[in-house]
């Protein structure tokens, strides 16, 4: 499972840290995207919409929510 921040820096977003992990990895890798930006921009630049976005800040037991829930589907 990846987790990842949607803002790396100013070259590299979570999206791409996604394409490389799913290229490099594997392709069904688990992802949620933590950001303080607006979800509906966010899921405009991910190629699977499926991916849940989380709103920063996040807490220890909503991130266990979300990683348990994936874990089910």
């Amino acid at each position: 499972m990846l987790i990842t921040d949607y803002d790396l820096n100013a070259a590299v977003s979570g999206a791409d840290c996604i394409r490389v992990v799913r290229t490099r990895v594997s392709p069904q890798a688990k992802v949620i995207v933590i950001t303080g930006h607006n979800a509906a921009r966010v899921h405009q630049d991910l190629e699977d919409k499926s991916i849940p976005i989380v709103q920063k800040p996040i807490g220890p037991a909503e991130l266990r929510s979300v990683m348990e829930s994936m874990k089910l589907s």
